[in-house]
């Protein structure tokens, strides 16, 4: 396999656009509000919840799946990030951008629709809202009741419903297909009683990070929304690898404990046998070690999401064989951002090199992959390892 084939495993340090910008701005704004004293816990995760919207579109099922993911970065202080909804069946959903504020136990949250992310029939719309919600928590569980509210002010009724807090999502750091990358995910049901799982996709739209919800190509015909596992059981999804062009981007996995996912990377070269490289899912980390072999032929590749709802730039460490510490950064990554670069053409100091690679964020969190391609062109991935304290 060429240098080139073997690079086209994505390499760009990518951002988000203007729909990250905006999730910038209003994490700028609301740096500056003085935050109450907080008695309830940190906001910061993945909240799930089921609406019925009566008298809307008869085309339109009643009920659909909303999952809302925020950021809190202090305690009191304001959460951004982004809502989705999707209708279970049906190839309709939309998202949005997603910001509030904390006042005693109520969230005055505010979405606005992202326009290249709604998928609905011919005529209907979606629209941006403020509604006022209500968080209670108790035995664990934290919630938050989503008051009755008529949809871009119409006819339609969206009932009172809950969203309710889930441990943090486990994330699928990268998803590429075509240009001869196929990517199979496994999800899995280590428990003795059924479990539902959700994956969502978001696909980098630019060579500066920027994301948008995505729907792969995938061989199976099967919603990855609420997908039902029996006991013990294994869903696998296979995007097809036919267009000509890589795509990429990273996944989530929203389901309870106990539900685990793992990607394999293929990598079909004309006239060889295909390449397999293997990565589990895992949750997000603020401290993620990745060890790394740049020795001569050999490349490590490496792909970081930021998970957060703002913004986040990363600190680096280089722990060379040598014993060498180089430090360094990443160029700031875009809230859901993606970033995938040779870690030679990021950090050169690495070149010719053998060691570990330390990165960190002072606030949000983040999760990382790396390949190792080996002088022939066959790869493996490579573990990554979620810390509490730095080693060096």
């Amino acid at each position: 396999m060429s240098k080139t084939q073997m690079n086209s495993f994505p390499l760009e340090l990518n951002r988000r656009s203007t729909s990250a910008a905006l999730i910038v701005a209003l994490g700028l704004l609301f740096s500056a509000v003085t935050a109450p004293a907080q008695t309830l816990p940190n906001l910061s995760g993945i909240w799930t919840g089921q609406r019925t919207e009566k008298g809307g579109d008869a085309a339109v099922p009643e009920n659909s799946d909303q999952i809302l993911i925020l950021n809190q970065t202090a305690s009191g202080g304001p959460l951004v990030g982004t809502l989705s909804t999707n209708w279970p069946g049906t190839s309709y959903h939309w998202s949005a951008l997603a910001s509030g504020i904390l006042s005693g136990n109520t969230l005055a949250l505010t979405w606005t629709i992202i326009p290249a992310s709604v998928s609905l029939p011919s005529g209907d719309t979606a629209c941006s809202a403020t509604p006022n919600l209500t968080l209670s928590t108790g035995g664990g569980v934290t919630t938050a009741t989503v008051p009755t509210y008529h949809p871009c002010g119409g006819s339609a009724t969206v009932e009172q419903y809950t969203l309710t807090l889930n441990s943090p999502g486990l994330i699928i750091p990268q998803v590429v297909d075509g240009g001869g990358w196929q990517t199979t995910i496994g999800v899995t049901n280590t428990n003795t009683t059924a479990a539902t799982a959700t994956l969502q996709f978001y696909q980098q739209t630019d060579t500066t990070g920027d994301t948008q919800p995505w729907t792969p190509p995938l061989a199976e015909a099967i919603s990855t929304q609420n997908m039902q596992l029996a006991p013990g059981a294994t869903i696998y999804l296979q995007t097809p690898d036919t267009a000509s062009t890589l795509t990429q981007g990273f996944g989530e996995l929203i389901a309870g404990a106990g539900v685990q996912a793992y990607a394999i990377f293929t990598l079909h070269v004309p006239g060889r046998q295909n390449q397999d490289g293997t990565a589990l899912a895992a949750v997000p980390g603020t401290l993620i070690l990745v060890p790394f072999d740049n020795s001569p032929g050999f490349t490590t590749t490496i792909a970081v999401v930021n998970a957060s709802g703002s913004a986040e730039t990363l600190s680096a460490n280089l722990l060379l064989a040598s014993g060498q510490v180089v430090p360094g950064s990443l160029p700031s990554i875009p809230a859901l951002g993606h970033a995938a670069f040779a870690l030679a053409t990021q950090f050169p100091e690495s070149a010719g090199q053998q060691g570990t690679l330390e990165l960190s964020s002072s606030a949000g969190t983040f999760s990382v992959i790396g390949l190792r391609f080996n002088p022939t062109g066959a790869f493996t991935s490579l573990p990554v390892y979620v810390v509490s304290a730095a080693p060096f």
